[in-house]
């Protein structure tokens, strides 16, 4: 193309209206005069900062938007003539965290003013938290086996394993320090596979009586011991779901380990299940101790549990039952809803718990 073709549409493109380019752009821009009166506002900028004003042109920017910071960093972009950049926090039914971007304008001589381009961090910060806490559970939890292991070790060097009942004692205490560094290995592996979409399903027909069925015989004896009675209610007609039956197969198989551990002596475990046009609803209800009200939307979370007191101690004595990695739901959470599924939990304290885990039906 020669250069006279080029010019007319360089004309073209520069005949584009600013406020027409800004308005289209997903980050936030907001001009202001060298009084700090509002010139302009972009759409995204009003929905980051929540503004509803009609009209907000010519009014102080303080009264139209109440973020301090925001209005501090213009204020010393004027005053330096320097641009800067920081984060800022918007408080509200939901916390915002933007990265304000300011820099000064000159349009003539006499029309200056600041310029802030704002850009929506709040998933990256709540991203490099979780990878921070989830840094800090993990050390903590290898930490503590390890530290257990270490102590049993220098126990047994310093003279312990010449006495036979000692050294039984405390290579007991390593196997069982072992096995939860495997079980927090393996929680850990099942996890990563799950989150990074690394996990293959295969997803089939699956008949939900014959699987509980062989869980249920599975989990009969652990329950004898914690003298916990399994009882399963399906109706006649329930159909099938949609599933991969082994990773359906673990999902129940954890919810049913925490509704025996988690019960009381004498209690029960009772499967149900309701059906819907799309959907089955497998229950899972237990007559345990129950979750407390602030934890129930955060049992599924990484490594969160409920507090110390919820666990009780083995019937004949010894370790707690209720020992785990803190990994469980969460896997079954990212399981179910690999599944197009959905998981919810209700409980009374004292009372007991259910887990409700919806799956569709085979289209």
């Amino acid at each position: 193309m020669n250069p006279e073709r080029r010019a007319p549409n360089a004309e073209r493109q520069s005949d584009v209206p600013f406020e027409a380019i800004v308005s289209s752009m997903a980050e936030g821009v907001i001009a202001v005069d060298a009084k700090l009166r509002l010139q302009f506002i972009n759409p995204a900028a009003r929905t980051l900062l929540r503004l509803a004003v009609p009209d907000p042109s010519g009014r102080d920017l303080l009264e139209l938007i109440r973020v301090p910071d925001l209005y501090e960093l213009l204020q010393r972009v004027l005053a330096t003539g320097q641009s800067e950049t920081r984060e800022l926090t918007v408080f509200g039914p939901t916390e915002q965290v933007l990265r304000a971007q300011a820099v000064t304008y000159r349009h003539d001589a006499t029309h200056h003013g600041a310029l802030v381009v704002l850009s929506d961090i709040t998933e990256i910060r709540k991203l490099e938290r979780l990878r921070r806490d989830f840094v800090a559970n993990v050390s903590h939890e290898l930490r503590t086996p390890v530290t257990a292991i270490q102590a049993a070790l220098e126990t047994l060097q310093s003279g312990a394993e010449q006495e036979p009942q000692e050294r039984a004692k405390f290579l007991s205490k390593m196997t069982a320090q072992t096995g939860r560094l495997g079980r927090l290995i393996d929680d850990l592996m099942a996890l990563s596979q799950v989150e990074s979409g690394g996990l293959a399903f295969h997803f089939e027909t699956v008949s939900l009586e014959p699987l509980v069925q062989e869980l249920l015989s599975h989990w009969q004896a652990p329950a004898a011991r914690q003298h916990v009675t399994l009882t399963l209610q399906l109706p006649r007609d329930l159909p099938p779901v949609r599933a991969d039956r082994e990773q359906l197969h673990q999902v129940m198989d954890n919810l049913l380990d925490n509704a025996i551990k988690f019960n009381r002596p004498s209690g029960t475990v009772t499967i149900t299940a309701t059906t819907a046009v799309q959907t089955v609803t497998i229950a899972v209800a237990d007559t345990g101790i129950g979750i407390p009200p602030e934890d129930i939307l955060r049992i599924f979370e990484r490594f969160y549990r409920v507090e110390k007191g919820r666990a009780r101690p083995a019937p004949s004595g010894g370790t707690s039952t209720t020992g785990g990695t803190g990994l469980g739901l969460a896997i079954v959470k990212h399981l179910v809803e690999a599944h197009a599924g959905s998981i919810r939990a209700e409980s009374t304290p004292g009372r007991g718990s259910t887990f409700y885990v919806t799956l569709p039906r085979p289209s």
